[in-house]
């Protein structure tokens, strides 16, 4: 008789035994898939505040202006805009050339003497 429950103990250590690694096993999967989505959720975030997208926009808001101003060449506020969309971006020259458009239509303009001085 000894020997049937050495047998039924060994059947219940290996059931322990495999319980244990599965346990073990689904849980790391479970950790790992919890990492992803923290990691995924954090990095979708920071693509919101990137500065990669205000850059974009900014240059979206100097093709409109361009565009704008090439059917309305004598909008002298829109000129002002892109002027001062230019400094930011630091296309200088370009600044320079809408300052020159902007004198065409109004040389006394207060505008257009702020930004000459900012340049």
């Amino acid at each position: 008789m000894p020997k049937q429950p050495a047998k039924a103990n060994k059947k219940k250590n290996l059931f322990k035994n495999e319980f244990a690694y599965l346990s073990i096993v689904l849980g790391t999967i479970f950790i790992f898939f919890l990492t992803t989505f923290n990691i995924d959720h954090y990095l979708e975030k920071q693509k919101v505040l990137c500065s990669a997208t205000a850059i974009s926009s900014s240059r979206n808001e100097i093709a409109f202006w361009e565009i704008f101003l090439y059917e309305n060449e004598n909008y002298i506020e829109g000129w002002l805009e892109l002027a001062e969309l230019q400094i930011g971006e630091g296309d200088i020259t370009g600044a320079r050339e809408t300052l020159i458009n902007v004198e065409k239509i109004n040389p006394n303009s207060e505008e257009l003497i702020k930004l000459r001085r900012s340049l």
